[in-house]
Order: C-alpha cells, then structure tokens, then sequence
C-alpha cells in the first residue's frame, strides 16, 4: 500500500468494476442511514462488519453522494401547488423552499406543529422547530394554531427517530 497513493483505488479493480459496486452500496447505504438516524447502532454494525476497506471506501462515497437533500429543488419562480398539497398532506414531493413554506403554512393551518412538519416535509427536528417558529413569528394568520409566546412549542429534539428519515 505504501506505493500507492492514498484513496486510489486496488490496480485489479476498473472505473466500471467500482461503479457497479457503487449501485450495488446504493440500498446498503440507505440502510446504514435508516439505523444511523433511528439510533440503532447495533444494526449499523451487523451491515457494516463483513465489508472489505475498498467496500467501506465505495460506500463513503456513495452516502457522500446521497446526502444531498432528495426532497429540495432548486428555486426557479414557478410554484408547484400540485407538489406544496401533496407535501402537506404527507404525500412524497420534492419542494423549492418557496414550496416547502408554503405546505408548512397549511399544516400549521390545520393545526399541526413541528413534529408533523418534520414528518410529511422530511424535515430534521431542528428545521422544523426553526420553519415553524418563523411562520408563527413572522405571519399573524398562523398565530391562532402557534403557542403562546411563554408557552412551549411541541418537541422535535427525536422527530427523526419517529419518522426515520435521514436529518
């Protein structure tokens, strides 16, 4: 190993031989996130422990791929109302942020806070808590379904846990 460079990959392996084996880490990677973020740490382990050092490499990679946020488009002028109902009602669709915000005012209108804003948004505890404490903050036709200012909003601190996704 000391005559090769550091993070290049085995000379027996081609580009295709580590593309394959990167659509094949694909599902392996989504279920290291699922137990990463539903804290079972033991289950982590069974999925990783048989794997070789070039199959934790390839594996890193993809996550670093995958981490990209799946559920946010780029902003491009155009709201989606089809999408921002969808969304609010829990159904999977990719939101700009202008989308995203405007299905988290009507799940706050229907009386929801951030726990439900972190599940049907697939949004992290603190995004949610964040999202929801702005709309209640900032737009006054929201604070009939917002906490009172000394009262305190719902916890968000383990929505990932409930819901499993990835933060």
């Amino acid at each position: 190993m000391a005559d090769r460079q550091c993070g290049a990959p085995p000379a027996e392996l081609s580009v295709q031989d580590l593309d394959a084996m990167a659509e094949r880490m694909v599902p392996l990677a989504d279920a290291v996130t699922w137990f990463v973020h539903g804290y079972q740490p033991d289950a982590v382990k069974g999925l990783l422990g048989d794997l070789t050092g070039i199959e934790l490499r390839v594996l890193v990679v993809v996550l670093a791929t995958l981490r990209r946020p799946r559920w946010t488009l780029p902003e491009d002028g155009i709201i989606d109302d089809i999408a921002v109902e969808l969304a609010a009602r829990g159904k999977p669709a990719a939101l700009t942020k202008t989308e995203r915000r405007l299905a988290a005012e009507r799940i706050i209108a229907a009386g929801h806070g951030p726990v439900e804003l972190a599940e049907r948004l697939h949004l992290s505890g603190a995004t949610a808590n964040a999202l929801y404490a702005d709309l209640c903050a900032t737009d006054p036709a929201h604070s009939p379904h917002c906490p009172d200012a000394g009262e305190p909003a719902e916890d968000t601190s383990h929505a990932d846990q409930r819901s499993g996704r990835a933060a």
